[in-house]
């Protein structure tokens, strides 16, 4: 077997300040109405861009004897500094980059202590908050950004409530993705989110083929390779697995590696083992 760690959930209290500069909680109901809507007068036609994306988690391991978990996509922004608050929200930006998501979230709560209409410290604090598994916040805050702010990509704030919605209800999500997946057919990202979350409730023949489909629609995705090679592996098609490895170590520089999460080292180690083996 595979194993990518999980992050474990670091439970954080909310800063009283702050409370009432939140949203209320909103159902996965009213965010898949707001989605739903952001999608159908977006130009793009339901392209959720994911090029800037970061993949959170431990570097992948390459385990005989434990389970693996493909990753969501979490997906980052370029920091927007205000001049008021640079350096702290410099800090903030770097804790996120590195992992450090307590610091970061205790940083953008000072930050908007000062400036509640900071959209991209929002987004910072959110992006945290997720990474830490406290999608309650995350949500909160990615819904008040999707109906409120004009500076932030609004396709990114989508791409990572669906990947909440999927970790926290994946059925609901199922039927979800499936209708926009018919109405938007050439959004990658929507058929990949679908794999994985059919990969949740352990259908994997049908995961395998609906990142297939994603990959056919963007070939040069090294996610989608990544998931579907891991995918294949798991279910004992190793061939098609080691295919994918060796074009993933072929064509991903060091420094996208990096970007996405993805550990070239284990990739490797994983492809020479099964070349010996097979």
């Amino acid at each position: 077997m595979i194993a990518i760690p999980i992050l474990l959930s670091i439970f954080i209290v909310i800063n009283p300040s702050l409370a009432n500069s939140f949203p209320s909680n909103p159902s996965n109901q009213e965010i898949i109405g707001d989605i739903e809507r952001h999608l159908f007068f977006n130009e793009e036609s339901g392209n959720i861009e994911n090029d800037n994306s970061s993949y959170e988690g431990d570097n992948t391991v390459f385990d005989e004897e434990e389970e693996y978990q493909p990753k969501f996509d979490i997906i980052t922004i370029d920091a927007d500094f205000d001049d008021n608050s640079e350096e702290q929200q410099k800090l903030a930006y770097n804790a996120n980059l590195i992992g450090h998501y307590e610091i970061a979230i205790s940083l953008y709560k000072e930050i908007l202590t000062d400036n509640s209409n900071n959209y991209s410290a929002k987004f910072g604090l959110a992006f945290a908050y997720q990474n830490l598994h406290q999608y309650e916040e995350a949500k909160k805050l990615y819904y008040e950004l999707l109906n409120d702010s004009k500076n932030i990509d609004k396709d990114k704030i989508v791409s990572n409530l669906l990947s909440i919605i999927i970790e926290q209800s994946p059925k609901e999500a199922i039927f979800f993705l499936s209708k926009l997946s018919a109405q938007h057919p050439d959004s990658s990202d929507l058929i990949a989110k679908s794999a994985l979350t059919y990969l949740k409730i352990n259908k994997k023949d049908k995961a395998i083929d609906l990142m297939k489909r994603a990959l056919f629609l963007a070939p040069d995705n090294y996610q989608y390779q990544y998931n579907l090679a891991i995918m294949l592996d798991e279910q004992g098609d190793y061939e098609d697995a080691k295919i994918l490895y060796d074009r993933i170590l072929l064509k991903l520089t060091r420094l996208e590696s990096d970007k996405l999460g993805i550990s070239l080292d284990d990739i490797y180690e994983r492809s020479k083992y099964l070349d010996e083996s097979l």
